[in-house]
């Protein structure tokens, strides 16, 4: 207990309650009159649409007798810690005494179903088919290997198993132990993280030993790093299992190919990264022209701000991932600073606390500059300074602000509103947002004041840290997180053009759905932005190895080949300053070949990509789509109209272009005639053979491009 601090007790007769069942959502609200002060653990029900996404987070609260009996699960047995009773055994009671051990035989069915008076409280079932395998990633699943002679590749895996585990490792299914991954292999592909240890008829045998494998997690990948000898084209198959003391695993196949990969040069303004946890792999993908590093892992050490300083000292350009803890102390998504300082919090119009669903904590008030607010700014400024970051990245969407449509209330912006509101709106009578806000559709020039005024603040409150940071040096601020530029979307998530000014390194998106739904939204979106705020917005874009299966990936367009390569062609021709792929634990070396494509491509027209301005007059000759339907989410088709049939777009810079041309619904080879018209006689080249494909005179009307299912997208310069 604090000085001047209080606790109470009370009991409710839960007959008196009324409620059926034994398990059910509570909430706690209380009221500080002194204080003029209203919270609440969730918000009420007053928060209208809130309200339903939020019922399903209240904290629980169980009502029963029944007791969970004490046991303990590690590996392949299981510990009574006190007398327990099975019903496994065709439902027979059988008695086991505290203290015994069960041993699982791992070529057998073993079942414990423990009750407590005669109710199951506890079920698992073991079967031995498939104890443990690997899976490439929980979101693709790649059937075939790529390696190069060109350098070492790590390829990231999960473990599935089906052994049971501790309480503690129920999450990511942690299972602690001795054991090995056994690869048999071809001569010409070795194991670097691994022990040889057998070699005959051109085969190799590597052992990498593991103390624990997971079922799933995020943080517990097994990487393996591959070495290859073998010349571009040749193919094979990987044999794998796992054993542990107590037995093995069936043996499974890989096939693998081998696939030729180029160096690249660093570009030299635009920045190509790639996501993912640092290690000695990625920083050797310099050598492919990755020129940034970007993580969420910083841990604000001595060590890691020389690890920083020794990879700028390379050449990348260090990107501070700023997802969560950024600025140091505000916890995921500010929720460390609006759990200790009350004042930070976001009220709704009736004075109640705004929750964040993503935290679980309160919403940020936007108006918020206090203590913690100016000791975060001046502790992260200390260490970015040390480590020499130049650049900060985000990924907001709506993490941050998911109901900025419900606040902020708070006296404090509720005084500032008044005083920006006699500063812009010269001559018009000041309402409270608390009164035009109950009825915005009587007020709707107050109400459309209320939403630019709260975009200005909460875009002023990144550029205070922002400002904070360039203290010592211009830094560059990114946002992956505007996929949506639709007025609700940006009233709930408090981002306009306000927002673009403070993120000038790039605004931008990703669905990682493939080529074709990416690039159509990028489109849309920067127009959006230009159409109804007069401002080209500087862009940055992620793109991915593969098709994730998450369900903002899906799409009903065919898969196409090169399809990491075409998405990099098309964030050229959109002008992106920077180009990230998500992510590294989904990499081979075939997405390497084709990251290297692109960069090689890249620094053919990086002046044209950082600086061009787009062009508006250009089209072809193929009709539109009178519709196209498309997904929004996994089992949620969204109707297209009037859509390219064929993509085209680019980007002009001092007399030269560069132009994309792309089609990949219908992959069928076709001419393309393109409507551009040069200011003067020209050459249109292919950016990536080097192929001249028409000279043009200066006011001529088009020029051909020839488009099949092996080159679904071709990127040309004019000059």
């Amino acid at each position: 207990m604090k000085p001047h601090s209080w606790s109470t007790e009370f009991a409710l007769p839960l007959k008196a309650l009324k409620l059926k069942g034994e398990e059910f959502g509570f909430n706690l609200v209380r009221n500080n009159l002194v204080e003029k002060e209203t919270g609440s653990w969730m918000s009420p029900a007053k928060l209208r649409d809130s309200w339903a996404a939020l019922y399903n987070d209240f904290p629980r609260v169980a009502f029963s007798d029944k007791t969970v009996p004490r046991f303990d699960v590690d590996g392949l047995s299981v510990t009574a810690l006190e007398d327990l009773t099975n019903l496994a055994n065709d439902g027979k009671p059988e008695t086991i005494k505290a203290g015994k051990v069960l041993k699982l035989d791992p070529a057998k069915d073993f079942r414990l179903r423990l009750s407590d008076g005669g109710k199951v409280v506890y079920d698992y079932s073991y079967t031995p088919p498939e104890k443990v395998t690997l899976s490439r990633n929980r979101e693709i699943d790649w059937p075939v290997l790529r390696f190069s002679p060109f350098m070492p590749c790590q390829i990231t895996f999960l473990t599935k198993h089906s052994f049971p585990v501790k309480k503690e490792h129920e999450v990511d299914g942690r299972v602690i132990g001795k054991f090995e991954l056994v690869f048999d292999m071809p001569e010409g592909i070795s194991i670097i993280d691994g022990e040889k240890v057998d070699g005959s008829n051109g085969r190799s045998v590597y052992v990498k030993k593991l103390d624990h494998i997971s079922r799933v997690s995020w943080k517990n990948y097994l990487k393996v790093t591959f070495g290859c000898s073998l010349p571009p084209g040749r193919s094979g198959v990987l044999r794998y299992h796992f054993r542990w003391p107590e037995g093995r695993t069936v043996t499974h196949e890989i096939p693998f190919e081998s696939v030729e990969v180029k160096a690249a040069e660093l570009p030299k303004k635009i920045l190509v990264g790639v996501w993912g946890e640092r290690d000695g792999w990625t920083e050797g993908l310099d050598k492919v022209g990755v020129n940034s590093l970007d993580s969420l892992f910083y841990n604000k050490s001595d060590g890691e701000i020389n690890a920083v300083k020794r990879l700028s000292e390379k050449g990348f350009k260090m990107i501070r991932g700023a997802y969560n803890d950024f600025p140091f102390g505000a916890g995921m998504y500010f929720s460390g600073w609006t759990e200790k300082d009350r004042s930070a919090r976001a009220r709704d119009i009736d004075g109640y606390y705004i929750i964040n669903k993503w935290s679980k904590g309160y919403q940020i008030s936007p108006s918020y500059r206090g203590k913690l607010f100016q000791e975060g700014l001046e502790r992260t400024r200390e260490f970015c300074l040390k480590a020499g970051f130049r650049h900060v990245e985000f990924d907001t969407e709506d993490f941050f602000q998911p109901s900025g449509h419900l606040g902020d209330f708070s006296e404090r912006t509720l005084q500032a509103f008044e005083k920006w509101f006699a500063e812009k709106h010269l001559g018009v009578e000041y309402v409270s947002p608390k009164v035009f806000e109950r009825e915005p559709d009587k007020h709707p020039e107050h109400h459309k004041a209320w939403i630019d005024f709260k975009c200005w603040l909460w875009a002023d409150f990144f550029a205070e840290i922002k400002k904070s940071l360039s203290a010592d040096g211009a830094v560059s601020f990114y946002d992956y997180g505007m996929r949506e530029v639709t007025e609700d979307a940006c009233h709930a998530r408090l981002t306009n053009h306000h927002w673009l000014k403070v993120f000038d390194g790039g605004i931008g998106g990703g669905w990682y759905a493939g080529v074709d739904r990416s690039t159509r939204g990028w489109m849309k979106n920067y127009a959006k932005m230009h159409e109804q705020w007069g401002v080209e917005p500087r862009k940055a874009v992620w793109i991915s190895p593969a098709r994730l299966v998450a369900d903002y990936a899906v799409t009903t367009c065919p898969p196409v080949k090169d399809e990491m390569k075409c998405l990099f062609f098309e964030a050229l021709s959109i002008g992106a300053r920077g180009i990230w792929v998500y992510y590294q634990q989904i990499m081979d070396m075939d997405a390497l070949r084709q990251l290297s494509d692109g960069i090689r491509v890249l620094n053919q027209c990086e002046d044209i990509v950082y600086d061009g301005t787009p062009i508006r007059n250009i089209s072809t000759d193929v009709p539109y789509w009178e519709e196209i339907a498309d997904y929004y989410k996994i089992g949620e088709l969204v109707t297209r109209k009037n859509e390219p049939r064929v993509i085209v777009k680019g980007l002009e810079h001092n007399g030269r272009a560069l132009i994309t041309v792309s089609e990949y619904r219908e992959q069928k080879q076709r001419v393309v005639n393109v409507k551009y018209k040069p200011l003067r006689d020209c050459a249109v080249r292919d950016l990536e053979t080097g192929e001249t494909v028409s000279m043009l005179k200066a006011g001529d009307a088009s020029f051909g491009v020839k488009l099949d299912a092996a080159r679904c997208c071709r990127i040309f310069i004019i000059e």
